[in-house]
């Protein structure tokens, strides 16, 4: 005999089956997890808004040629008959494309004719395409996936939303790239002109990938200036393809014939032939195209303008494209390029420089190019329907940090110290020590120490270390370049700027793949010997964040900019004396603030106390 509680629970149970039955109505669109990456130019694009259009309401009408009279009859229809030809109840997009009442298409004519719709006549596509008749939501604003409420891509250029299934068409904020897609499933896709697909396998093949510790398939590959960097690209679809190089990313060998041509996407003008060759091409520059606070002085020499169109190249997205013929590279070849990243990259461009008086022409002028990116290396790309289309391309990052020495006990600026710089390899559980470099590519030596083990200076063989140059850019690849002087400073003495500057070392081009060590071999003259092994990582962040800063010196440096170059403290002592202790102003203004409030909490206690 059935009891009242089974009664009660086989009651419940029926009914909570109910709307999963309603679910599983085949007319009810199922959503799908969407992860969108907005990716221009092979760069990741933050703060950008994606929308997901469905229209696969319209696709089917148009693919089963069930046009209605009132399709026909809304004014939207006008622009139909001025864009394309009409014939009855026939619409004739192009050729080998048409639509209409009775005219039944293939699916994958269905899209085609919805994507020109889309682009050619929006308000008459939207008046065909009827959603609600499938409950699916016709817009779908994707979200950051940190921040819910934000409607943008985080700074990686992600972004996400559930999108019911069908025909749907993706649009965002940054460019005039669409994505027309058939979701099927849930799944991640690429929103921009930058994509990632079979057709071309772009990969780094000679060195071990970093995976960031937020995510294991967040990778990055990170190199020293001067080291080889071997690119492997995978053809899997017959195409001409075009590799472009960052500007300071040289490129030694190609196993294909490759045409070379300067790529100037930025500021500099520069002017070809049809059929040009590198010769052909120029840097064109006015006097009145320099910015007065980019050059010393305000003087604009011929030695100014060739030092400002440096800073110009350097800061391109691309220096040179390697064009590829799909003949040269058919389908299935696999594409070696062999390059590396150099401090800097000294090129030749013809060069007119007009300074208002005069005409300046050289055939040959050379540039210095610095660099100055954290990220260099190679982006493929090829020319579909005459728009470049990017594949997604690891670069290879490479960091710097900067340092400055000062006397510990009068907190000011000195110089005369010499400093040598060393690594820890997890690999080989050792230390290393930075040598300087052979046919520009560093050499590092290896110490008879543990990696676990404290140890200091007078611990290591130093006979060959290469010490660092102050008032220098020093380059792991053994270029060096002065530190520039401030020119952002009213009324700055140059000669104390210099002085300065003697007291400051810039370090660049390390891999972020080891931690590192500075350390003194020589004190300036009168001050101790100091035996301290100071560490320190290289990181996208490492030359902006000072990790061992001091606040009383950084002010007195004319380029220190809060986050975005400050220098690292490194303290020498005078015989005799002691080192200052400093604190951290922010815990000293916590301090200060907090024994106000306590003061004024104990004085209102009292005065209400003995009120």
């Amino acid at each position: 005999m059935i009891n009242k509680s089974s009664v009660f629970f086989i009651f419940l149970f029926s009914f909570l089956l109910i709307p999963i039955s309603v679910y599983s109505d085949s007319k009810v669109p199922r959503p799908y997890e969407i992860v969108a990456h907005v990716v221009q130019d092979n760069e990741a694009q933050g703060e950008v808004q994606v929308i997901a259009k469905n229209y696969q309401e319209a696709l089917e009408v148009i693919q089963n040629g069930s046009l209605s009279e009132e399709h026909y009859s809304h004014y939207t229809f006008s622009n139909i008959e001025k864009k394309f030809s009409v014939d009855g109840d026939k619409i004739l997009l192009t050729d080998d494309l048409s639509f209409g009442r009775g005219v039944k298409v293939s699916k994958e004519n269905a899209k085609k004719i919805v994507e020109i719709l889309y682009v050619n006549a929006p308000s008459f596509l939207n008046i065909i395409n009827n959603p609600n008749k499938t409950k699916r939501d016709p817009e779908i604003m994707f979200t950051n996936p940190e921040i819910p409420r934000q409607k943008v891509t985080n700074n990686k250029g992600i972004t996400t939303g559930k999108v019911y299934g069908g025909f749907t068409i993706f649009t965002n904020s940054n460019s005039s790239d669409l994505l027309f897609l058939d979701v099927e499933k849930s799944q991640e896709i690429y929103v921009g002109n930058t994509v990632k697909n079979d057709d071309v396998d772009v990969n780094i093949s000679n060195i071990k990938p970093n995976y960031k510790k937020n995510k294991s398939s967040d990778k990055e590959y990170s190199a020293d200036y001067g080291q080889d960097v071997i690119y492997t690209i995978k053809i899997n679809k017959a195409s001409d393809v075009i590799l472009s190089s960052t500007p300071n990313f040289k490129i030694s060998e190609i196993s294909v014939p490759a045409k070379i041509e300067p790529k100037f996407t930025n500021n500099i003008k520069n002017s070809k032939s049809s059929d040009a060759e590198n010769d052909d091409f120029a840097i064109h520059l006015n006097s009145k195209n320099i910015k007065s606070d980019t050059i010393p002085d305000g003087e604009v020499s011929i030695d100014s303008a060739i030092d400002y169109a440096s800073k110009e190249l350097a800061s391109l997205k691309y220096l040179y494209q390697y064009r590829i013929s799909k003949e040269q590279a058919p389908k299935g070849t696999e594409i070696t390029v062999k390059g590396k990243i150099i401090g800097i990259n000294k090129e030749k461009f013809k060069f007119i420089y007009d300074n208002g008086i005069n005409i300046y022409e050289k055939d040959n002028q050379e540039f210095n190019i610095q660099s100055n990116s954290y990220e260099q290396g190679i982006v493929v790309s090829e020319v579909v329907s005459n728009k470049e289309i990017f594949h997604l391309s690891p670069l290879v990052t490479s960091g710097g940090i900067n340092f400055a020495t000062y006397d510990g006990h009068s907190e000011k600026l000195i110089s005369g110290g010499k400093y040598i710089i060393g690594r820890y390899n997890e690999d080989d559980n050792s230390i290393y020590t930075y040598n300087g470099t052979e046919d520009n590519s560093p050499k590092w030596e290896k110490q008879n120490l543990n990696y676990d083990k404290d140890f200091e200076t007078n611990d290591l063989s130093l006979s060959n270390a290469k010490t660092l140059t102050s008032n220098a850019i020093n380059y792991i690849d053994g270029h060096n370049s002065p530190i520039e002087l401030s020119n952002h400073i009213w009324g700055l003495n140059k000669e104390k700027n210099i002085k300065i500057n003697e007291s400051l070392i810039h370090v660049r081009g390390l891999s972020n793949n080891y931690k590192y060590f500075i350390t003194q071999v020589s004190p300036p003259e009168g001050y101790k010997s100091n035996n301290k092994i100071v560490k320190f990582e290289i990181n996208k962040n490492s030359i902006s964040e000072a990790q061992f800063g001091n606040y009383l010196i950084n002010g007195a440096i004319p380029d220190n900019e809060f986050q975005k170059n400050e220098y690292n403290a490194l303290s020498n002592v005078k015989k005799g004396e002691k080192e200052n202790k400093i604190y951290n102003p922010y815990i000293l203004t916590f301090i200060g603030v907090a024994s106000i409030v306590i003061v004024s909490i104990i004085t209102v206690v009292g005065l209400l106390k003995y009120s």
